[in-house]
């Protein structure tokens, strides 16, 4: 509904879905889209990060994280959501491994820093 144009109607429902279950992968792609949409980059990261944790292997989310990753503000918006500390390098590897493989790799080139930079 919301690709379609009727974003409230769309908006509605898949806030709806995630009441219920708030893990709900097959909701959450989509909610993630629409805040890509309406310009909410931040709460589009967070839940991208959510998603590629469940389905590690899933296409759509590599490439729409990798596409936040890589926005004007993507890096920014990820230190605001993950420690970058010793514990997480292993976090930052793969997602700039996700990053390098959807082209983005400026967002690449400065995970791996960091993440090496940290173990």
């Amino acid at each position: 509904l919301f690709k379609a144009g009727a974003r409230q109607e769309g908006g509605a429902l898949l806030t709806s879905i995630l009441q219920q279950d708030m893990e709900q992968a097959d909701a959450l792609l989509p909610y993630g889209e629409a805040c890509v949409a309406l310009g909410q980059h931040d709460d589009a990261l967070k839940i991208f990060l959510r998603l590629v944790t469940q389905r590690s292997d899933d296409s759509a989310v590599r490439r729409l994280l990798a596409a936040s990753l890589g926005s004007k503000d993507g890096m920014a918006l990820l230190r605001q959501q993950l420690a970058f500390d010793a514990k997480s390098a292993s976090a930052l590897a793969f997602l700039a491994t996700i990053a390098r493989d959807h082209s983005k790799l400026s967002a690449s080139l400065e995970l791996i820093a960091e993440a090496a930079r940290l173990v």
